[in-house]
C-alpha cells in the first residue's frame, strides 16, 4: 500500500488534469466568455498563461499566473505577450511587516501599454479600506494621484515622469 498507493494517486491526478486540459477550451475573462484558448507552461510544468494566443504568445484576452503557483497575477488584455489594454494586476504580500503588521494583498485595475501601467490605475480592495487612484504614463507615475481615506478625507499629490512635484 503506502508508497505504491501514493504513486497511483499521483498518476490518476495527472491523468485527470490532462483530461481537463483537453476538454477546457473556454474561460471567462472579466465576465466575458473566451473561446479558442491556449496554454503556456513553464519548465517545471506549472501553468503560467491561459487565454488567446498569436504566434505562441499571449495576444487577446487571457490570464497570467504566478510562475510558481496557479494564483492569478494578471487578468485582462495582452498584445504580443505583454499586458496591453484593460486588466487587473494582483499583488500579494506587499507592505511593511515590522511591528506585527500583516502583508497586504489587493489589485490594481486599469490600463496597461506594452506591459506597463498607463492611464488611471485604481486600488480599492486593500485591507486598510483606503481607495487609491493613480495616474501613469508608460510605467511612471504621471499626473494627479488621489487617496480617499475611510472617513472620506481626500489627499492629492502630483507626479511628473515618476517624480513628485507641487503641493501635497
Amino acid at each position: 500500500k503506502g508508497e505504491l498507493e501514493d504513486r497511483i494517486n499521483s498518476l490518476e491526478y495527472q491523468v485527470e488534469r490532462l483530461r481537463s486540459k483537453l476538454n477546457n477550451k473556454t474561460i471567462k475573462i472579466n465576465g466575458e466568455k473566451i473561446t479558442d484558448v491556449g496554454e503556456i507552461y513553464n519548465y517545471y510544468g506549472h501553468l503560467v498563461y491561459k487565454g488567446q494566443m498569436k504566434d505562441g504568445k499571449p495576444h487577446g484576452k487571457g490570464i497570467k499566473y504566478f510562475e510558481d503557483c496557479e494564483l492569478i497575477l494578471y487578468e485582462g488584455e495582452f498584445k504580443n505577450g505583454l499586458y496591453d489594454g484593460y486588466g487587473v494586476l494582483a499583488y500579494h504580500g506587499n507592505g511593511d511587516t515590522t511591528n506585527g503588521n500583516k502583508p497586504s494583498n489587493g489589485t490594481h485595475r486599469g490600463y496597461f501599454s506594452k506591459g506597463l501601467k498607463h492611464g488611471e490605475i485604481i486600488n480599492d480592495d486593500n485591507p486598510n479600506g483606503m481607495k487609491y487612484y493613480y495616474n501613469y504614463k508608460m510605467g511612471l507615475q504621471h499626473g494627479e494621484n488621489k487617496y480617499i481615506q475611510k472617513d472620506g478625507n481626500v489627499t492629492t499629490n502630483n507626479y511628473k515622469d515618476g517624480s513628485q512635484f507641487g503641493p501635497w
